[in-house]
């Protein structure tokens, strides 16, 4: 399934709505005591708490800073002021010195959840994740409202696979902000993780009842409705997201993969170019270009696209391996070597991978790596007809002696046309082959004949040709053998 879009970040700067001049006013007197010396100080440290964030929009932090700080001499009940200045220095990249300050503010307030909030962030961006996991979780016992709390903790959730524990946090923002289009998208999406696919539509369905132009619901929706495979509603849901925001690349991307699944090939080809158009970093669709370029049979095209492909995504096996097919479709076959190798050392199990390069090298004279590669794609994907056909034929009637093995070579080609359960020329051509190499020759030469019938009811009339000519052998008692003169 590709990435589902979450609206969860980590955020920082603005004082919660609830914590206003007036609050921080009778936090202090009750703190401090009510006395004109508390009350001129806590205005005081207003002002210039006031005059901080005037600086900050104005671009100039390092005065906010100064200000923030005398506020909270004045102050130190000023919670706004402790938080803001922490938030500065976090998105100035000043992480121990924002914990140091941040961890002030807390011993002054110990129950204030932004400041806690703050403080988990500082802690995560010095790479101390399980202490800022327990500043989080206490942040929302102070707090269950606090929402970047709660996104942030579920995101750090979420990179554990600690799915569970996520959908709780995320079925109570839902349950806390019913009305938040934002909380039913984000559980729609860990419930996509858990593979709770219905459930999730109906989360999506309902962030884009609350917001029509929810574009990450829209987005998250045709994505669930395509892995249901309901592609004409997953189409839809694509061109609202692209609607609502039409530089939304990856709607493009997925509406493209949707597009090409339900046939629509030259619509799915714009809406990749429109990627690439927007992003030509996007390696994915380069790829998936490439290979309809191929399919389309236009491999200089094809070519072209992989190579950018390959270049941002140099270990992507699926460019690579689309890269060799694109250069055997040329006629490049030495070329495609190297990429069938680099795919299969990145994904040792990639059976395609083994199964062409097999071809590649047995048509170069490589006849001992060919016969591993074929074998080990055997092995990967038993029961593979094409793959059982060209390594019979390779044991049956290779020209050196101690690569054929007869008996095998036999036992590959019954398998391969019992497994197709029908009568193709080219297996019916191996398994004559491989009977011949075995000495039984009547029925080579009656195996001979179905595939010279095959053949010709298909149309291939060279191929019926060669066989009649193997049948000639077979019909004098002798195999055929490859590269050697058969009179």
């Amino acid at each position: 399934m590709p990435p589902l879009a979450a609206t969860t970040d980590i955020a920082l700067g603005a004082a919660p709505p609830t914590d206003t001049a007036e609050k921080r006013l009778a936090n202090a007197i009750r703190a401090l005591g009510d006395t004109p010396d508390v009350r001129r100080a806590a205005e005081l440290a207003e002002t210039h708490y006031e005059t901080g964030v005037r600086h900050a929009r104005d671009g100039n932090p390092q005065a906010a800073l100064v200000e923030w700080e005398q506020a909270t001499k004045l102050n130190s009940q000023h919670g706004s002021a402790w938080a803001d200045w922490g938030a500065v220095l976090l998105e100035r990249n000043r992480p121990d010195e924002a914990e140091t300050v941040l961890a002030q503010g807390l011993e002054e307030i110990p129950d204030n959840a932004d400041l806690r909030y703050k403080y988990g962030v500082a802690l995560n961006r010095q790479g101390r994740n399980d202490a800022c996991k327990q500043a989080l979780y206490r942040a929302l016992e102070l707090d269950e409202r606090h929402l970047d709390a709660r996104r942030m903790l579920g995101r750090m959730l979420l990179a554990q696979g600690s799915l569970m524990e996520v959908s709780i946090l995320y079925e109570r923002w839902a349950e806390l902000e019913p009305d938040v289009a934002d909380a039913h998208n984000d559980l729609g999406v860990i419930l996509v993780r858990l593979g709770d696919l219905r459930r999730a539509e109906g989360e999506f369905r309902q962030a884009i009842r609350l917001d029509s132009q929810h574009t990450d619901a829209l987005y998250n929706l045709g994505t669930g409705l395509a892995s249901l495979g309901r592609l004409e509603e997953a189409i839809n849901y694509y061109r609202a997201a692209i609607q609502s925001n039409p530089n939304y690349t990856d709607a493009y991307f997925n509406l493209g993969r949707a597009l090409l699944r339900h046939g629509e090939l030259s619509d799915a080809i714009e809406q990749l170019e429109t990627v690439i158009q927007q992003n030509n970093s996007y390696s994915s669709a380069h790829y998936l270009l490439g290979k309809l370029r191929l399919e389309q049979g236009d491999p200089q095209a094809a070519v072209k696209h992989l190579t950018e492909a390959l270049r941002l995504a140099p270990s992507s096996v699926e460019a690579r391996y689309t890269m060799g097919m694109t250069l055997l479709a040329q006629g490049r076959d030495r070329l495609a070597v190297p990429h069938f190798r680099e795919a299969i050392r990145v994904k040792p199990d990639f059976p395609e991978a083994h199964y062409r390069l097999a071809t590649t090298l047995a048509a170069q004279g490589q006849t001992a790596e060919a016969l591993a590669h074929y074998r080990e794609a055997l092995e990967l994907r038993p029961d593979w007809p094409e793959v059982e056909n060209n390594l019979s034929w390779l044991l049956a009637t290779h020209a050196d002696p101690d690569v054929r093995d007869p008996r095998q070579a036999v036992e590959l080609a019954e398998h391969s046309v019992e497994t197709l359960r029908r009568k193709i020329p080219l297996q019916l051509d191996s398994l004559a082959a491989a009977y011949a190499a075995a000495g039984d020759f009547q029925q080579a030469v009656a195996t001979a004949r179905q595939a010279i019938d095959a053949a010709t009811a298909a149309g291939d009339q060279q191929l019926a040709a060669d066989v009649k000519q193997r049948l000639a052998l077979y019909e004098a008692g002798k195999p055929y053998v490859e590269g050697v003169e058969n009179p």
